[in-house]
């Protein structure tokens, strides 16, 4: 195992302190907390928790649910509100009548 030097250790040490009191990100100027405080968006996105568009000036912020920022008073779309995707019912068949002369369904006249 290698000594080190005095001043090797306390480099090392110096280094140590600084990291472990430097302020924690997540990136993009996300903090460690749950959400970072509001700012004005510079740039149109969508809002990932609504889904509705964010403008130039809106205010914003990061929260760690979620990958990029949303707006600050947003609420989560509610399940009775958002119905999805609806099943089209099929359009019921029109029979057709059976023919006398020839007993088959055709629409129109018989050959």
């Amino acid at each position: 195992m290698t000594r080190l030097s005095r001043s090797d250790r306390a480099l090392l040490n110096a280094a140590i302190r600084d990291l472990r009191y430097a302020p924690k990100t997540l990136g993009h100027g996300r903090a460690d907390s749950l959400r970072s405080a509001p700012f004005g968006a510079q740039y149109r996105g969508v809002c990932p928790r609504c889904r509705k568009r964010i403008d130039i000036g809106d205010d914003i912020r990061y929260h760690n649910d979620f990958p990029d920022p949303i707006h600050v008073r947003c609420r989560e779309p509610s399940a009775r509100t958002d119905p999805g995707p609806t099943k089209l019912k099929p359009a019921p068949l029109k029979e057709n009548p059976v023919c006398p002369s020839c007993w088959t369904q055709h629409a129109g006249q018989c050959w």
